[in-house]
């Protein structure tokens, strides 16, 4: 099943849906699911980020993530990139990204009131703090549940070590159905 066709859609008719997350740092985020697969979940929505809204910790998810900043700033931090660890990196109106099932990014905060397209391949599930592998390929940290790196496709039998970003905080998921 796909998502069903949407041919014109006044988004402005949607009513915002509050999402709490679990991060005890964050406030609820504002969604409108715009299109949805009732069968695999995948969807397209606005987010809705009020500023001060911030994470502590790292996330991934087992679908990939397509985003872009409608309007609004966020800050980014310790995104575990080669050359970037520990950087910030300030996105804006008109960025977008594409992360790979299992990519490891954050933390963020908006500085701006900001609004977000996303696009999710699956159900959503974000973990925070999870443990993960390093590709010794490209040296993204990926999932741990993942078996190839989503960003060179390197397997993972060729890893040792599992690890977790934070060691001493609490590793947890939830769904933002």
């Amino acid at each position: 099943m796909a998502k069903p066709l949407v041919d014109i859609l006044d988004t402005d008719s949607i009513p915002w849906i509050e999402i709490q997350t679990k991060d005890p740092s964050a406030h609820t985020i504002g969604k409108k699911i715009l299109c949805q697969d009732g069968k695999s979940n995948a969807r397209t929505q606005i987010l809705s980020l009020k500023k001060g809204l911030r994470t502590q910790l790292q996330e991934a998810h087992l679908c990939s993530e397509e985003s872009f900043t409608i309007s609004g700033k966020i800050r980014h931090t310790s995104w575990f990139h080669p050359g970037r660890d520990g950087q910030e990196i300030i996105t804006g109106t008109a960025f977008y990204s594409y992360r790979t099932p299992g990519h490891l990014h954050g933390p963020w905060e908006a500085l701006e009131d900001t609004i977000i397209l996303e696009i999710h391949t699956e159900p959503f599930t974000v973990k925070v703090n999870p443990y993960v592998w390093e590709c010794g390929t490209c040296h993204d940290k990926v999932l741990w549940e993942l078996n190839r790196c989503g960003n060179c496709e390197t397997p993972k039998s060729v890893v040792q070590d599992k690890f977790r970003p934070y060691p001493d905080a609490e590793s947890y998921e939830y769904s933002t159905g």
